[in-house]
């Protein structure tokens, strides 16, 4: 891909880029605009949880303070 890139830009006079008018994208790339939007929220969830759950912790520490009887 880096090598179809680089001679993509560097080994025309004319570098032509086919980027999709506005009308042509509504038609035709608006559901990966969706699918992106799910990808990221699915995965801002996961590290919500992942800190939540797995990277927060507490501990409990009861104290006795009661002296044992003497038998």
């Amino acid at each position: 891909m880096t090598g179809y890139w680089f001679v993509f830009y560097k080994l025309q006079e004319r570098v032509y880029c086919f980027i999709p008018t506005h009308i042509t994208y509504w038609e035709d790339f608006v559901q990966y605009d969706y699918l992106f939007g799910f990808v990221t929220a699915s995965k801002l969830i996961f590290v919500l949880f992942k800190v939540y759950f797995d990277q927060s912790s507490f501990d409990v520490y009861l104290i006795d303070w009661e002296r044992p009887k003497a038998q």
